[in-house]
């Protein structure tokens, strides 16, 4: 029995592995994320438990290469926990092509991608989990994170609809919607603005929010939203019309 984590080595990730472990001390967790410093490091936390596999998910080759790794070892998963992500504050037409192709990439490309991949290979038998990493940013278009909201939008929407499909199996699919967290993602999200004062007040621990998360799982909440302020704003998103919403908003 696997688990599958992506976005291992730092942030939500790793505190899932730490989750993962206490609740699951025989498992076999498969690592994944791009840096092998930090791979490593995992590795020698859990020594017997960990496989480390460094993979850029942006890239197509990557993807393949974890696909042929499933089809050699054809493991039974338990957890496919998805938490790699990246995302860019300011304006769209201040940031190159490359970095908005990237985020696409890995946010929904890859996430669909490993989604399909590892399917086939969750063990239906007992109640297996996949949990995808979203983010309150979906509930609503936002000016400067434009091309982030929407792809965790469609994390949403893709998640919601393929827990109806697969439900019949005995795999349950949990949304995460956390606010800001004090991690490394916006070491790279910053990369073009700073981030709005008014958000850091909203600022969450990742371990605060994993173990939140990892509970409501449990109980197979199929949408878990993390934090007051952030349950203000999905409850907002889903009770107000469109429309309405986006005179609010101004769009």
């Amino acid at each position: 029995m696997i688990a599958i984590i992506t976005g291992a080595t730092a942030g939500l990730g790793r505190c899932f592995v730490d989750l993962v472990m206490q609740d699951h001390p025989s498992i076999i967790i498969w690592a994944i994320g791009h840096q092998k410093k930090h791979l490593q490091a995992l590795k020698e936390a859990y020594p017997n438990h960990i496989i480390p596999l460094c993979f850029d998910l942006t890239k197509q080759k990557e993807l393949e290469r974890f696909q042929v790794l499933l089809s050699i070892k054809k493991p039974k998963v338990k957890y496919c926990i998805q938490c790699a992500g990246i995302g860019l504050i300011g304006p769209f037409c201040d940031t190159t092509t490359n970095d908005q192709c990237n985020m696409i990439d890995l946010n929904v490309k890859a996430t669909t991608a490993i989604t399909h991949m590892v399917l086939p290979y969750m063990i239906t038998t007992s109640k297996s989990h996949m949990i995808q990493i979203s983010s309150a940013a979906a509930f609503f278009p936002q000016a400067n994170f434009s091309v982030y909201a929407a792809t965790k939008a469609y994390v949403n929407s893709f998640s919601l609809a393929l827990a109806k499909e697969i439900k019949h199996r005995n795999i349950w699919v949990t949304i995460v919607c956390p606010g800001p967290m004090q991690t490394s993602f916006f070491d790279h999200a910053q990369k073009y603005q700073k981030m709005a004062n008014y958000k850091k007040r909203f600022m969450s621990q990742p371990q605060t929010i994993a173990w939140y998360a990892w509970k409501c799982s449990k109980r197979k909440k199929k949408v878990v939203v993390c934090g007051k302020g952030m349950k203000g704003l999905y409850w907002l998103s889903q009770v107000c019309p469109t429309i309405l919403i986006r005179k609010i908003l101004g769009y």
